[in-house]
């Protein structure tokens, strides 16, 4: 992972993402395998790279007595910042997340969205330049999820490397760098991943008969994946440029004059991700 990049890590319940973000931060051991970070073995020193990167639990730890502002300085000083950095951290953190307005108000008075916002407040408070980011979004409405996607799009603008966890694939699909899949605590094939991110076009043609043909042709085409047949049509992806598109339309209204529509239909994260994971084996 580059610096100055943000990396989903997306995968079904029990797949493995919150122990590997554990393992990375040395609270868990590997059953095997090495963890270098900055050519630090994780393992044998966990606590060489504290000051260089941040953790966010997927379950937030915040102490309810404490204030916004004392909370945020208590984190700070658990890596010897000093006073005027703590103190403009604070400030421009509390604006990006909105939370500015309440630095003097205990925990226990807020709701589990602003509650969250403290979380990844702390966890971010001293600068670091690795940030591991567990479900992040839990709880936010969506005006704070604003708020926190245009944070992590300027922590990576300032060369931050951030590795996030999560589940809501429409919502990372407009800033991720990269992707990773884990099914059963093992990184989907390269080659998968890869695909997973094609621009591969999913088409939906309609017919008023004759579908014989048609499939007979696009069986035969080796860019033709089918997905679905209907009984007014079939959808499949298409792995060719617009040209290829135009050519296999021609193709198919040659043998069948009954098309009626061509459909080419934008495939988000979401479709991708399925698609991956019904590839190697998911049910």
């Amino acid at each position: 992972m580059p610096p100055g990049s943000i990396t989903a890590v997306v995968g079904p319940n029990g797949a493995g993402k919150s122990t590997l973000f554990k393992c990375l931060i040395g609270l868990e051991s590997p059953i095997q395998g090495t963890i270098h970070i900055d050519s630090t073995d994780i393992m044998h020193n966990p606590r060489a790279l504290n000051g260089k990167i941040a953790y966010l639990a997927e379950n937030i730890g915040v102490y309810d007595q404490l204030t916004i502002r004392q909370s945020l300085n208590y984190a700070a000083s658990l890596h010897l910042m000093n006073a005027p950095d703590v103190n403009q951290s604070v400030q421009e953190l509390s604006k990006e997340l909105a939370i500015d307005d309440r630095l003097d108000v205990k925990l226990s008075k807020l709701s589990k969205g602003l509650r969250q916002c403290v979380a990844i407040a702390q966890a971010i408070i001293h600068s670091p330049s690795i940030i591991l980011l567990d479900e992040p979004s839990s709880g936010l409405d969506p005006e704070a999820r604003h708020r926190v996607i245009n944070l992590f799009k300027k922590l990576q603008q300032n060369g931050a490397t951030l590795l996030i966890s999560t589940h809501l694939l429409s919502e990372i699909e407009s800033y991720y760098s990269n992707l990773l899949i884990i099914k059963d605590g093992c990184l989907i094939r390269p080659e998968d991943v890869s695909n997973a991110q094609t621009n591969r076009t999913l088409i939906k043609l309609k017919m008023d008969g004759g579908q014989a043909s048609v499939i007979k042709e696009l069986e035969f085409n080796r860019k033709v994946i089918f997905q679905e047949r209907m009984a007014d049509g079939v959808t499949f992806y298409f792995n060719g440029d617009k040209e290829q598109q135009a050519e296999l339309l021609k193709n198919l209204v040659s043998l069948n004059s009954t098309i009626s529509s061509f459909e080419v239909v934008p495939e988000d994260l979401q479709n991708k991700y399925l698609e991956s994971m019904k590839r190697n084996g998911s049910s």
